[in-house]
């Protein structure tokens, strides 16, 4: 039961009923409705081992029983943004209230504190050779901080000055990658010699960069970048550093990729309610294609499956529906009805 309970589930949040709802989609059904209530605004859920936590916006830990029940619920801040796991039982959390850094042993339920004076954003562990790293961005400082870990606990670090507004990372081969609030750049930071380069791609206009989830995508080293407000969104390759911008349809939030030869792009404004499928090819090393699909009433969220590429997940908010897109197809194929679902997760 436990390995079912972990593998083969989506994960649904539902904002409005402070809720989960787990899908088994190989049966076709929803199979629970968990009860979180706390605020789920840019709640973020993780997997580890036969283990799901949470993170509430409202600053709570919160752990999933596999009889789909709250286990646990542990406070870690007031306005709390991200979260990773710097060993199974310790967690270390990114806090905008009242900033700074939690590490908490789920063990013992006890917490430490990094102090920062700053909101915490980006947070992310490196792990190579053994040897972990934890790495996150003080926004209202312009500064990145880098612990080495050790026994579950940051130890020593270095810091780097950026002297901007840092917003949202991406951790991809040993690079932490951060953008910059208003700003058409980004910085690549490598984890081995900590050197820092930037590249800028704005030429003056005033970009914003996309909200804290995580869901920048990646497919054969190249990185692709959302900007809110510009109609385009910005491939990068980590190699060269050299970048390409792809004309999309209005101001993009979130882009996912298959990790082979799709991205998917979702949208504010005009065309929030489309979806827009870019066709990768590995090949040319660039994309080929776009196609434009009108397939919800304001489209949240979007995840494709591990195990069938073809396959989308997303969430259409004002419709109370998740749905199954077959790309190969160009059809809906399946659908659940969902109280205004936002953020989607599978444990695949």
């Amino acid at each position: 039961m436990l390995i079912h309970f972990i593998f083969g589930l989506i994960w649904v949040v539902s904002r409005e009923t402070s809720s989960v709802f787990v899908i088994d989609h190989k049966e076709g059904k929803i199979v629970s409705r968990v009860n979180i209530g706390q605020d789920l605004r840019h709640a973020v859920i993780k997997f580890r081992g036969k283990n799901v936590f949470l993170l509430t916006r409202d600053g709570y830990i919160i752990s999933i029983s596999s009889d789909f029940s709250v286990a646990d619920k542990i406070k870690v801040g007031e306005s709390s943004i991200g979260f990773d796991f710097i060993c199974d039982d310790v967690i270390a959390v990114a806090n905008y209230q009242p900033g700074g850094v939690v590490i908490l042993n789920l063990k013992d339920r006890k917490t430490d504190f990094i102090e920062t004076n700053s909101r915490v954003v980006g947070i992310k562990v490196f792990e190579k050779g053994g040897k972990t790293k934890l790495i996150f961005s003080l926004m209202d400082k312009g500064e990145i901080h880098i612990y080495d870990v050790e026994n579950c606990r940051p130890k020593q670090f270095k810091k780097l000055s950026v002297k901007d507004v840092i917003f949202d990372a991406f951790l991809y081969s040993g690079k932490y990658i951060y953008g910059l609030w208003k700003k058409g750049s980004v910085g690549v930071l490598n984890l081995e010699d900590l050197s820092s380069h930037f590249v800028s791609y704005g030429r003056g206009e005033q970009l914003f960069k996309v909200p804290h989830f995580g869901s920048w995508a990646e497919i054969a080293g190249k990185i692709f970048i959302p900007n809110l407000g510009i109609p385009y969104i910005v491939q990068l390759d980590v190699s060269n550093l050299q970048y390409k911008k792809i004309e999309v349809c209005s101001s993009p939030v979130f882009v996912v990729s298959n990790m082979k030869n799709y991205l998917a792009v979702n949208y504010s404004g005009e065309c929030e309610d489309v979806i827009s499928l870019l066709i990768f090819s590995e090949i040319q090393g660039e994309i080929t294609g776009r196609k434009d699909f009108r397939l919800g009433r304001r489209i949240l969220h979007m995840r494709f499956f591990d195990e069938n590429p073809n396959l989308m997940i997303f969430s259409s908010y004002f419709e109370d529906r998740v749905k199954v897109f077959d790309i190969e197809g160009e059809r809906v194929v399946r659908e659940y009805e969902i109280p205004t679902p936002s953020g989607i997760f599978l444990s695949e």
